[in-house]
């Protein structure tokens, strides 16, 4: 596996969980975590207002704050982005693929 940032974690952490939430489960197989890092996570993201925990249904949800984060992080990816030929490369879950999108190449 290719080495991932701690932010590229959290931002596959918070994908995971945005929209209806997520339990652990699919949290730590999505960011391809283990159960301890997982739970560091999780403890940073509930104390500082990015998750939410129902514990009524034992799922985690990405507050406005969490979506926020996420959003800036795929700006600031898209910016920073390589070009590979005449397509970008994008970040879909934890995997970068060609956008579908060819760049004009002047």
């Amino acid at each position: 596996m290719k080495f991932r940032s701690r932010v590229d974690i959290c931002a596959a952490i918070l994908e995971a969980a945005t929209g209806h939430g997520a339990k652990k489960t699919k949290l730590m197989h999505y960011s391809q975590t283990s159960f301890s890092q997982v739970n560091s996570y999780l403890e940073v993201f509930l104390d500082n207002g990015l998750l939410e925990y129902i514990p009524k249904l034992r799922l985690y949800r990405a507050t406005k704050m969490g979506v926020r984060y996420l959003q800036n992080y795929n700006e600031a990816w898209r910016n920073l982005n390589p070009i590979v030929g005449n397509k970008l490369l994008v970040l879909r879950g934890n995997t970068y693929v060609s956008s579908n999108n060819a760049l004009d190449s002047n």
